[in-house]
């Protein structure tokens, strides 16, 4: 039969016949009539004894290939033609056909999977399943908690089923020894689970390879994995064989019950693998990459890096390290030379954690064996992305020196503390024991020791008291700056700590040193400096960073504007705080365990911020004060001598644990009930003052108390207990020609509600009286009393009678000498008549003006 009349037939029949080689490929007219979805299986080569040799590989008769082509001359083939001698069905778990296995004779397999019509596909579509052999029966099995038996073939599998046991393969079945192990994570998890699995090798090498491969794969994920080897089996010999030479069910049965774990030396691959290049230098670990293995492989590389010590933990949701930092200033943060910090984990970091611990190995095709390789960029990768899911550590934060937990419990041994989350990173030696149980006596004398040695040190040229130490204003101010040494020893174990503010009345004054002396003893360095700016944005990304970073002191060093701010409240009344990271648009949430640090002249403090204060007065009174000299130099004597400034610090918080924590005759301080009960108490029960005296004159100078304060005595003044709205206020103080002005109302309306030209604006005002509603002040508040013209009313509510009253009577006794005709509002009554003009007196002034004690 010619050549050319074949290949005719083919395109006549729409085959689409293709050179191939010396021949052609084409699909067969048999059993391809209706699909072209795949590569062709005929095959049409020259012949040495006859025109043309057809070859369908899907083992179509030639005979039915002829006649398909609608030929006469049928010659017979010349080469040995294979015939399917079974068919074995590939199930998933509902029980859908989606492949089968086609075993032929001579010895050889295919396999073929459902076109979604009525014909078979001889190429593997991507989305096709990958299924163990008979999974419905093996899913059953799990369920019932079944003995299952893995063996390397279909023919094991289905002898064992009649037998009435549950069986199953893999369709690849097993790898030669030069190739890489053939296995699905799929059936991992299919096989996960199993009460018991029984592996039974064949008796060959890759058998072995194959089967000691699928044993390190469920390592962990079956219950009872047994490893088989059966006895007397020939070379090359299977299940069936074995069964072959007279041996029973019962016999397979009684083995199984007595098998062993597998090798525990093979997990990866066989010894039979070949190994090509075993090269440089050694590694604690060893990790070979699968193909499909991604998941498994980042599971040992963290498995690897916990075990052998790689210093990553996980904080806030991203993978860490600790680092060492050169002395640097970076977008308004700047730390000291050595500082500690907490660095993120990027890919090109874990890479090298990576490569330096793990002796990493993957397949070359090339050298048919395993090579030497660098860790797979997509294992760091994988390994980042898996935030809620790491088995590393967590880190809350750093400390350099002993500390106390939160139990009070001591913590001093070097290295990760599972019970914190803390890591104390120092020498073995350098600091003393201390005391577990010390005295109230042995805590007076460390606190002694530590006002001695920091605080009074003597003036080299000055014999004034004034010049002796650091001038404080009073008792309470040193007092105040050993809460803050105190705070700098154990701030990681307090869930929120306030801000210690260092204000001095001029320049020269050592308020940064004074704060420095906390971080010194704390850590052996200055603290970082934190500028706080006026941008919200910029000081919320650069208060997050320099959390993120783990620096334990931040200190907001000669402040220029006043001490407020929305996210330093948050960093101080919140155990975490939540905003968007420094260069980077994403957002992080990190612990605020950081002790906060400020100084100023005369500095300000607004609002919210004068209840988070602690606040240290230093007034040297005198107008040169930076010409002082001291004995020492702190910040080189503090660093020589921490040990013993540490030991003494805890020494006094540990003696007021010792005692029971006594009871101290004031309440707490509020959103800082932990810090109130660690720090201030046992200063106080040592005898020192309370160093929250300070913090109570702050909130009286703080603007806005008194700008409500002034408000509401103007208001109350002039409208009594009736509603206005701030438009009628404002035409109220200014008069008209039916009412005269209202001059205490007119000044405190000029003072603060006035707009860019200066002139007193109601929407101002109306501004001021939404934003502050319902703040108590002097026993009253400022409350909505409905509405007139669109616009709202508002009027003064008193809420605490006595305390209200004080303050009016304070008015009263401020003008008893300036009386005039002015009658008060019929509810201020008892208090007679008084009255002033608005250009003798101010009742603003006079009430606020000068110091006012605390009613």
């Amino acid at each position: 039969m010619p050549y050319d009349e074949v290949l005719n037939a083919l395109q006549h029949q729409g085959c689409q016949p293709k050179k191939s080689g010396a021949g052609h490929v084409a699909f067969c007219p048999v059993h391809e009539s209706d699909n072209r979805d795949h590569r062709p299986s005929l095959n049409l080569a020259p012949g040495d004894k006859q025109a043309v040799v057809i070859t369908c590989h899907a083992g179509c008769a030639y005979a039915d290939i002829i006649k398909a082509l609608g030929l006469d001359t049928v010659q017979p083939p010349q080469r040995d033609q294979k015939r399917i001698v079974a068919t074995y069905s590939y199930r998933d778990a509902n029980g859908n056909e989606v492949s089968q296995k086609i075993r032929y004779e001579p010895k050889d397999f295919r396999q073929r999977y459902p076109d979604g019509k009525t014909g078979w596909l001889w190429k593997k579509p991507k989305d096709a399943p990958a299924v163990l052999y008979r999974l419905p029966e093996l899913s059953e099995a799990k369920a019932q908690g079944k003995t299952v038996y893995f063996v390397e073939g279909e023919k094991d599998a289905d002898r064992l089923r009649d037998l009435g046991l549950v069986a199953t393969c893999n369709i690849e079945g097993a790898s030669q020894a030069n190739q890489k192990p053939k296995w699905n994570r799929a059936y991992t998890e299919q096989l996960s689970g199993c009460a018991r699995l029984v592996i039974i090798p064949d008796n060959d090498k890759p058998g072995k390879a194959h089967m000691q491969h699928i044993a390190g794969q469920l390592q962990g994920k079956v219950s009872d994995l047994r490893y088989l080897e059966l006895p007397d089996l020939p070379e090359k010999g299977d299940v069936s064989d074995w069964l072959n030479a007279s041996h029973t069910v019962e016999e397979l049965q009684a083995l199984a019950e007595q098998a062993s774990s597998p090798p525990a030396t093979q997990t990866d691959s066989s010894e039979s693998t070949q190994e090509t290049d075993d090269s440089g230098p050694a590694r604690p670990a060893k990790i070979r990459i699968l193909a499909g293995g991604l998941p498994e492989a980042t599971d040992q590389a963290e498995a690897a890096l916990i075990q052998h010590g790689a210093g990553i933990y996980q904080r806030s949701g991203y993978l860490c390290r600790i680092s060492h930092q050169q002395a640097a200033t970076v977008r308004g943060i700047t730390r000291p030379q050595g500082a500690i910090t907490i660095t993120p984990l990027d890919r090109d970091a874990t890479l090298d954690k990576l490569n330096r611990l793990v002796h990493w190995q993957k397949w070359n095709e090339k050298a048919h064996g395993f090579k030497r390789c660098h860790a797979p960029a997509a294992i760091a990768m994988t390994l980042l992305s898996r935030s809620g899911h790491w088995n590393f550590p967590p880190l809350i934060g750093v400390v350099s020196a002993p500390t106390l937990r939160p139990d009070g419990s001591i913590l001093d041994k070097p290295g990760y503390d599972k019970a914190t989350g803390l890591f104390l990173d120092i020498a073995e030696s350098g600091f003393p024991p201390l005391p577990a149980n010390p005295s109230r006596d042995q805590g007076q004398a460390a606190l002694q020791f530590l006002k001695d040695e920091l605080f009074n040190r003597p003036c080299l040229n000055s014999e004034r008291p004034e010049d002796r130490g650091f001038s404080f204003a009073s008792d309470s101010d040193q007092s105040a700056a050993l809460a803050a040494l105190l705070t700098a020893l154990v701030r990681p174990s307090l869930p929120t700590a306030p801000i210690f503010l260092m204000k001095a009345t001029r320049p020269g004054s050592a308020k940064t040193l004074l704060a420095d002396i906390a971080a010194l003893v704390a850590t052996g360095r200055p603290g970082t400096v934190f500028e706080l700016g006026n941008d919200v944005d910029e000081v919320e990304k650069r208060m997050l960073s320099v959390l993120l970073a783990g620096d334990s002191v931040v200190n907001l060093d000669n402040l220029e504007v006043p001490l407020a701010g929305a996210t330093l409240c948050k960093a101080l009344s919140g155990e975490t705080i939540t905003g968007r990271l420094l260069g980077f648009n994403k957002t992080a949430t990190v612990p605020t365990a950081a002790l906060f640090l400020a100084t100023g002249n005369n500095t300000q403090v607004i609002g919210d911020m004068t209840r988070r204060v602690v606040v240290c007065n230093l007034d040297p009174q005198s107008e040169s004060p930076e010409k002082r000299e001291y004995d020492r130099n702190l910040t080189t004597w503090i660093p020589e001598n921490r040990p013993a400034l540490v030991t003494a610090g805890l020494t006094v918080l540990r003696a007021y644990i010792a005692a029971g924590q006594p009871r101290q005759d004031y309440p707490l301080m509020g959103s800082f009930e932990d810090w109130d009960r660690m720090i201030r108490r046992p200063l106080t029960w040592l005898g020192e003052a309370d160093p929250l005296q300070g913090t109570a004159q702050l909130e009286e100078s703080d603007p806005v108390r008194r700008k409500l304060r002034a408000l509401l005595l103007a208001w109350f003044t002039t409208f009594g207990r009736a509603g206005a709205t701030s438009k009628e206020a404002v035409t109220r103080a200014q008069g008209t020609l039916d009412n005269p002005a209202e001059p205490v109302l007119f000044e405190v309306l000029e003072e603060h509600f006035t707009d860019k030209q200066g002139k007193i604006n109601p929407r101002v005002l109306g501004d001021f009286f939404k934003r502050y509603a319902n703040r108590v002040e002097i026993g009253a508040r400022f409350e909505e009393s409905g509405s007139y013209q669109n616009r709202q009313i508002w009027r003064v509510n008193i809420v605490n009678d006595d305390r209200f009253q004080k303050f009016l009577a304070r008015w009263k006794q401020t003008h008893q000498t300036h009386q005039t005709n002015k009658t008060l509002p019929d509810d201020i009554n008892p208090f007679g008549e008084s009255g002033e003009s608005r250009e003798s007196h101010s009742l603003y002034k006079k009430i606020f003006g000068g110091n006012v004690e605390i009613v």
